[in-house]
């Protein structure tokens, strides 16, 4: 009874320690803190898409962003739970579950105390690279579902049906996020066809179906939907046609690789990748570690296409980190000498000192932030406070400039598809295009963003007065 009694507070600790930890990373995002400063603008532009499924509108259809559906999705669940901090609980519990998945991963090769210090170690980039509700961040709980399930299939012969549903699930999830986050699944999908070939001469058949069913389960409600309500000429510009040209735009091959070794290095990728190689010499699963850095680095370079060093895309790295980390511990335990691999946890630990103090450096923020009230800059805060006197709750609105903050913290929707004024320039149909939309409609406010219209974008100055010049709102005259 007493053993049982260790083992469960033991397990209650763990927890504890995992959800403090969880709570420290995403406890300075945005969406908990006041902050409008870039680069949490983009954390504004999901929200404004979940605020408008919530009063009716349909992504794509009324509202322009490169993003997938899964992304807006999971921002108007945290407006429906609550419109001002509901969706950090959304991040708080993907963050946490993220966490948890990571150490039931590496509780497959190692004891529980060791799993808690590999873990911690492998998630301590997130220090360098953590932005709060941002597509990575939720990619991460979906990246460590699949890494579980081929590591499991591929190493200890776990093929169950509901597993590679799940895998197939995790894919499209990721996949709707953002297009270029399904390295991790196209390189294993490969790797266990190619292993299925050799081992039983045949295609894995029922493998694929399984797989297509996990996506397919994903999939098709999203199309569905999306087809119903008119958006899927829309979706295909936005999400398919708009994310070819961000990528290749202005990205040359000088770019991208120096975004990719600044990513390989700032994530110590490259220790983690020398563990591997040193597994593969020693011929400890081969096959598995050679597929293992292949997805490493096909991440890596998906990551670094655009050429420019967005330290929110570097947090796809992360999920992949633990792995290699467990498995060279596993390695250590069956041919080397039980102080080596004190030495290996110890440094494990050393490795964990970054993430502590950003935790300690979040706390202290946000004790100090709420201490104040948690206030809006005074500008920003002005700005609102403005709109809530000149609109009411159902105007429409036009922020010119990119700070959707605006119409997230007043709780107004925008006058139109192009809620934000600058970075439309992939659009498909041109530039013409955006002009067009943003003076089909004559918003009640205007919140000129900088004090200069961008490109000259809205035509219709003459029917508004000036309500005030610095920062530039303009009000429909009666």
């Amino acid at each position: 009874m007493e053993k049982n009694n260790k083992a469960r507070f033991l397990n209650i600790s763990i927890y504890v320690i995992f959800f403090v930890i969880a709570f420290g990373i995403t406890c300075y995002s945005s969406s908990l803190v006041h902050l409008t400063d870039c680069p949490d603008y983009d954390s504004y532009a999901y929200r404004y898409m979940g605020m408008l499924m919530a009063k009716g509108g349909v992504p794509y259809r009324d509202a322009f962003d490169n993003k997938g559906p899964i992304m807006y999705l999971i921002n108007w669940i945290g407006y429906v739970i609550n419109k001002e901090y509901g969706i950090y609980f959304v991040e708080l519990i993907f963050v946490y579950g993220f966490i948890l998945t990571q150490y039931k991963f590496s509780l497959k090769f190692s004891s529980k105390i060791n799993s808690v210090i590999f873990v911690i170690a492998s998630i301590t980039s997130l220090s360098v690279f953590f932005v709060g509700n941002w597509t990575e961040e939720y990619s991460l709980l979906f990246y460590a579902v699949g890494i579980n399930i081929f590591i499991d299939y591929l190493i200890f012969d776990k093929d169950d049906w509901y597993r590679i549903v799940l895998c197939g699930v995790s894919c499209c999830c990721a996949f709707f996020l953002r297009p270029n986050m399904i390295s991790l699944w196209i390189v294993f999908a490969i790797a266990i066809i190619i292993r299925y070939i050799k081992k039983y001469k045949k295609f894995p058949i029922k493998i694929s179906i399984w797989f297509s069913v996990g996506v397919g389960a994903v999939l098709l409600p999203t199309l569905i939907w999306l087809g119903c309500a008119g958006a899927l000429n829309e979706f295909w510009k936005d999400f398919v046609l708009s994310n070819i040209t961000y990528a290749t735009d202005h990205a040359v091959v000088t770019g991208r690789w120096k975004v990719f070794f600044d990513f390989f290095i700032s994530s110590n990728m490259e220790l983690h990748i020398i563990l591997l190689i040193y597994m593969i010499i020693k011929k400890k699963n081969a096959f598995t570690n050679i597929s293992y850095i292949a997805y490493m680095l096909l991440n890596l370079y998906l990551i670094s296409m655009k050429g420019v060093l967005f330290n929110n895309y570097a947090m796809t790295i992360v999920p992949s980190l633990l792995y290699p980390i467990c498995s060279f511990d596993l390695y250590i335990v069956k041919y080397w000498k039980l102080t080596t691999q004190k030495l290996y946890v110890s440094l494990c630990g050393l490795m964990s000192i970054m993430l502590i103090v950003f935790l300690f450096n979040n706390f202290t923020q946000l004790i100090d932030k709420m201490m104040m009230g948690n206030p809006y800059e005074i500008e920003d805060d002005f700005i609102v406070s403005q709109i809530n006197e000149y609109t009411d709750p159902d105007d429409r609105i036009l922020v010119l400039g990119y700070k959707c903050f605006y119409y997230v913290a007043s709780d107004r929707l925008s006058s139109t598809i192009f809620y934000y004024s600058t970075n439309n320039y992939g659009y498909p149909d041109g530039h013409q295009a955006v002009v067009d939309a943003v003076n089909e409609n004559l918003p009640k406010l205007i919140v000129v963003e900088g004090g200069e219209d961008p490109e000259d974008l809205f035509q219709h100055y003459d029917q508004y007065e000036m309500i005030d010049n610095n920062p530039m709102l303009w009000i429909l005259k009666e």
